[in-house]
């Protein structure tokens, strides 16, 4: 069996105050053949059943984030064999990721004055 291995990787920072933490730290991983999915260098999900890239993988690493520095990697893991015949050359590794933070509260006060004001001026409209 020949095995190929490719790491992908990326690094952003989390600059979040005390009352602004993260709310949602999502991802789909699909990956052709199999893979290690890691945060922070920390091993969160992984998939080694040397099939294709027909599963998803739902993984959340909410808990796995911090204030500063992060990374997100996948290795990537091509498995195929020389007496099947089948040529697997063909690979991918697809990753679908969403953070999304909690609005600090002088936002959500100015979005709630906006919405009191769009609802007097619809009001107003209204009533004419």
């Amino acid at each position: 069996m020949t095995l190929g291995i490719a790491w992908f990787r990326y690094e952003f920072t989390l600059d979040l105050a005390i009352d602004s933490l993260p709310l949602v730290a999502q991802a789909l991983i699909a990956v052709d053949d199999d893979f290690d999915f890691y945060v922070n260098g920390k091993f969160l999900l992984g998939n080694h059943d040397h099939g294709g890239a027909d599963d998803i993988f739902f993984v959340d690493f909410l808990s796995d984030l911090q204030n500063g520095e992060n990374v997100l990697a996948i290795r990537g893991i091509d498995g195929w064999s020389d007496t099947t015949g089948i040529d697997r050359d063909y690979e991918r590794v697809l990753f679908d990721g969403h953070i999304s933070t909690v609005p600090e509260p002088a936002t959500l006060a100015l979005l709630g004055i906006g919405f009191v004001g769009l609802g007097v001026i619809f009001r107003r409209y209204k009533n004419l």
